[in-house]
């Protein structure tokens, strides 16, 4: 009898641990069929990427392991090049910079919420970088995007993009601006890699290189460059000659280990004094 009641124990066992085993196998399909949870045949399994092109300063393309797909901010709505507005056109030219500065050939990490894709197919999500900086929020308290509400947004995302949206508008920064920031010196330039900065300078040489334009400060810290299809917009170029004090306005990039900054307006470069 003891040796009966042990079999019937050890069996009974067994039963409820088959069933314990596909209740887990059935929770685990339904869970996995949800649409916020990614099938490996459909998204790479892998979180993180690399920016291999940036269309504008909010929408990009991604790699994962040799698949690419389109890529759009949430929360995050910056102007689109060639909007009639020069005024818009110019700043979504500076928006794209800053992005290519910060994305381009760059690994990131990217975080969802429960809508991953938007009607155009585009994934949608927060952008890491770094030590865990948020490119949504990043782009938006410089100035260069605004805060684009959705109701896709968690609560918390919510509350720190407007706030990012809040404190570019009291800062004055990107295009809440009244006027240029205050000015930094060519040889300080290297100090403010990827931020949109006033600098002056003394000429040292302009130069046409292949129908783009380069213009050097006095030792060569600093340099400035115009793309053969903004070139015609400068007339004043012209008249810009070794000597002269120049001020420029816009985002400060690492061109081959040299602080460089791109011209596309009139509008950011404002000849001081004359030699």
């Amino acid at each position: 009898m003891p040796e009966a009641g042990f079999r019937w124990k050890v069996k009974s066992f067994l039963s409820a641990f088959a069933i314990l085993i596909s209740i887990t196998i059935f929770l685990t399909c339904v869970v996995r069929s949800f649409p916020y949870f990614w099938s490996e045949k459909d998204t790479p399994a892998a979180e993180t990427g690399v920016i291999v092109h940036v269309y504008d300063g909010d929408t990009f393309r991604i790699n994962f392991n040799h698949k690419e797909r389109r890529l759009r901010l949430l929360g995050v709505d910056s102007p689109e090049i060639g909007d009639p507005s020069e005024e818009m056109d110019f700043w979504a030219r500076l928006a794209r910079r800053f992005s290519i500065y910060y994305l381009l050939r760059k690994q990131v990490r990217l975080t969802y919420e429960k809508e991953r894709e938007d009607r155009y197919g585009r994934l949608l999500a927060y952008v890491w970088i770094g030590q865990n900086v948020l490119f949504n929020e990043l782009i938006i308290r410089q100035g260069l995007a605004r805060y684009f509400e959705t109701s896709s947004l968690s609560t918390t995302m919510k509350v720190r993009l407007e706030q990012a949206q809040k404190e570019a508008r009291q800062e004055k920064k990107g295009m809440w601006q009244t006027e240029w920031p205050e000015p930094i010196k060519s040889y300080q330039a290297s100090q403010y890699l990827g931020e949109l900065k006033t600098v002056n300078f003394f000429c040292g040489e302009v130069r046409v290189t292949r129908g783009y334009t380069l213009i050097y400060d006095q030792k060569k810290q600093f340099q400035i460059y115009i793309s053969r299809d903004r070139r015609p917009l400068f007339s004043e170029l012209e008249r810009i000659r070794a000597g002269d004090v120049i001020s420029v306005f816009g985002l400060i990039e690492n061109y081959r280990g040299q602080p460089q900054m791109m011209l596309f307006y009139p509008r950011q470069i404002k000849v001081l004094a004359r030699k």
